[in-house]
């Protein structure tokens, strides 16, 4: 009799583990936004960590992707790395000038690009910045095995592919349903809004970290 009380409440446990909703779909308000919360807490918890040596987040960012692209790459080229407006990105380097951390230099054949390098005093900032960012990262990564992270790498990987095609299928699709431009009065055409290209955040903020 006890046998099958026992496989009655196993059956019952199994019938509620097929009815109950995966955790993704539970989770409150959505996936999209606990991955943008770890992302804030992650960047939060740098830019703690870095605060003493003088750091902002948006100076340590532009600091570690300088860095990523190489010294004595224009302005302009880390702006569209960051994907921030120039006059964003203009405050920030003026902040670390300052700190005579990087110095500004005319670009050899463009006179309207200038050249981003850093200091002596700006290589010896890099160093203790990546001294703390790893010290950051291996606090996150307790109790996770390498096989695990790489696993999720490959997963946020996959969303950011998927994420790209959506929003190409999206922008094709409007530009599809787009009424047809007219012809101006001096024979010009104007453009449908589903063409223009926003210039904040067109390529994305790569994160090094």
């Amino acid at each position: 009799m006890q046998q099958g009380t026992d496989d009655e409440v196993a059956l019952q446990a199994m019938k509620a583990c097929d009815d109950a909703q995966p955790l993704h779909e539970t989770i409150k308000p959505s996936l999209g936004g606990l991955l943008g919360r770890v992302h804030r807490l992650w960047r939060t918890s740098i830019t703690t960590a870095v605060e003493p040596l003088g750091m902002t987040e948006a100076r340590w960012t532009v600091m570690v992707h300088l860095e990523k692209l190489g010294e004595g790459c224009t302005q302009q080229m880390l702006a569209s790395e960051l994907g921030i407006e120039m006059p964003s990105l203009t405050r920030t380097l003026n902040q670390l000038e300052c700190q005579q951390l990087i110095r500004r230099e005319p670009h050899a054949t463009d006179r309207r690009a200038r050249c981003l390098w850093f200091t002596e005093a700006g290589h010896e900032c890099l160093v203790q910045l990546g001294e703390r960012i790893a010290r950051v990262r291996e606090e996150l990564y307790v109790g996770f095995e390498d096989e695990s992270l790489d696993q999720l790498a490959g997963m946020l990987q996959a969303l950011e592919r998927n994420a790209r095609h959506s929003i190409s299928r999206s922008q094709a699709e409007s530009a599809g349903n787009a009424p047809a431009s007219r012809t101006g009065a001096r024979g010009t055409r104007s453009r449908s809004p589903a063409t223009h290209r926003e210039s904040w955040g067109t390529k994305g903020q790569v994160v090094p970290w």
